[in-house]
């Protein structure tokens, strides 16, 4: 999070990357016309497998109280707007 070319809050890191991006996934797979190319995968799902996906976890390296928390109001945020979903949040790194 400390980046000195580009510093920013754990508010504004959890708005852009769990709110922002997270809305955006779903307007995406809400939409009616959507080519999924496969000349970079073979393994490219059904379209209507993917949109069928209700349960997002967002996978998080960083992890401290202040970052929980603004973590946690965003996820919020996000059930709010889309209340058939459901959002979660994995902190720490890859396991």
């Amino acid at each position: 999070m400390d980046n000195p070319n580009v510093p920013q809050t754990e508010e504004q890191w959890a708005l852009k990357q769990i709110f922002k991006k997270g809305s955006n996934r779903i307007i995406a797979l809400q939409q009616t016309e959507v080519k999924l190319s496969s000349s970079i995968s073979q393994d490219v799902p059904l379209f209507e497998d993917i949109t069928n996906i209700r349960n997002y976890v967002f996978r998080i390296d960083a992890d401290t109280p202040k970052l929980r928390l603004a973590v946690q109001n965003e996820l919020n945020n996000l059930k709010t707007k889309y209340p058939d979903y459901n959002f979660s949040a994995e902190f720490g790194g890859k396991e």
